[in-house]
């Protein structure tokens, strides 16, 4: 393999194949067991997760999805790992099922 036929970026891809397995492995069973996690990443990793937790987000909109720097995103789960939807008194942005913390209504 030449240097110049490897990449110089990760595709979205390729990212949510390397996220995937922590999401399940670790990040999940983690949450599941009650407890709240803090993941601080940035663009595509963070795209990665977000595919990974909202698997109904398509391709062509996880890769135009804006996710702000240092806004942390939550997500609530019900227990079987799914993103809840329309928690009272939270504000969604639309494609996520998640709220930026501290954003009021």
């Amino acid at each position: 393999l030449e240097e110049c036929d490897v990449p110089l970026t990760e595709s979205l891809a390729d990212a949510v194949s390397r996220v995937r397995p922590l999401w399940e492995g670790e990040l999940l069973p983690n949450v599941l067991s009650g407890q709240n996690l803090l993941v601080v990443g940035h663009a595509n990793g963070l795209r990665a997760l977000i595919s990974c937790i909202q698997s109904d987000i398509g391709d062509e909109e996880l890769s135009i999805l804006g996710v702000p720097n240092a806004v942390p995103l939550v997500y609530d789960l019900a227990e079987d790992g799914t993103p809840l939807r329309c928690v009272a008194g939270r504000c969604y942005v639309p494609p996520l099922e998640a709220h930026y913390l501290g954003e009021a209504c």
